[in-house]
Formats: structure tokens, sequence, C-alpha cells
């Protein structure tokens, strides 16, 4: 089994996250809680992506990649610093619209941290379904080629949001 690293780092004001292996929707609740509370704090002025060990990202994850390049936008004005050597990566990511959230930049000489491991976590299967959804709404958001691409995995979980809320409200009464 290949292994997965979520990763970061905290160096004066910026926070570099690695990102390595084979990442996969099971083991990123971890990630996604960490980014959930890093965008509530605020106290940094960059966010840097390292992918060059990424060997493989499903689509939840380049979600997640997705959610940290439009936060990057949104409060620093400008695209996400992400570090790829890999040209199938960077191709991968280019057809689906990163090239507008992303500034692709190569590893710098010396560019290494002391990279703290982001702890995964176990979530509730609603809770999962809830991070994948939200990773395939901000992945269809980009460009109309993904919000195609992404539209049956869409209604598939978006009814299963719907039956879930539904659930929840009969066990209320």
């Amino acid at each position: 089994m290949t292994t997965h690293h979520y990763q970061f780092a905290k160096v004066d004001n910026k926070y570099f996250i690695k990102l390595s292996g084979e990442l996969k929707y099971q083991w990123s609740t971890g990630f996604n809680n960490f980014l959930q509370k890093l965008f509530k704090k605020q106290n940094f002025d960059e966010i840097i992506v390292d992918v060059t060990d990424t060997e493989y990202m499903d689509s939840t994850n380049i979600g997640l990649l997705a959610k940290i390049a439009r936060y990057s936008i949104k409060n620093f004005s400008h695209k996400l610093p992400l570090i790829i050597n890999e040209a199938d990566v960077k191709e991968l990511l280019q057809e689906m619209g990163f090239d507008k959230l992303c500034k692709f930049i190569k590893k710098p000489e010396g560019f290494d941290h002391k990279y703290k491991k982001i702890k995964g976590q176990q979530e509730s299967k609603k809770n999962l379904g809830k991070m994948i959804l939200d990773a395939h709404r901000t992945l269809s958001d980009i460009n109309e080629k993904n919000k195609d691409q992404f539209k049956n995995v869409l209604d598939v979980l978006e009814r299963q949001e719907r039956k879930d809320k539904k659930d929840a409200e009969n066990n209320q009464e």
C-alpha cells in the first residue's frame, strides 16, 4: 500500500502544505478539517502548496486543492503558488482549469521545511459525504467542462444529502 501524507509547516507568516503519495478521499477528512480551521484563523499572509511528491490525487483531493486556491485568490488577491514537477499532474490540473487558480512553480533549491503531519480523522458517513459533495461543487464551479464532468457525481451526492436531511427530520419527530 502506498503511503499518503498531508503535512504543513508555518514559516514566518506563511503556511506551506505538502501533499505526498496516493491521496484518496477516505484519508482526506483530517486534511479537510485542518483547512477549515486554517481558513478561520486568518493569521497568515500566504499559503503555498507542494505536490512534487504526489503520485495520485482523486477528485475529492483535487477539490480540496481548489478550495485552497479559491481562498488564496479571495484573501490574498493572487493565484495559489503550487509547487509542481510532474508534467502529468500539471497537465491534469490545467485541463481542470487550475491555471486560472494557481501559479505553477518549480521547487526552489534548498526548499525544505520541518513539516508536521496533519492527522487523519474518522468521520461519520454523513460528514464524509458532505466533504466529498463540497469538494466536487468547488471543482464544478471552476468551469463548464468540470460542471459537465462531475454532474452525475453531484446528482448522486446531492440526492444522498437530501435523503440524510429528510431522515434527520423524521428522527426528530
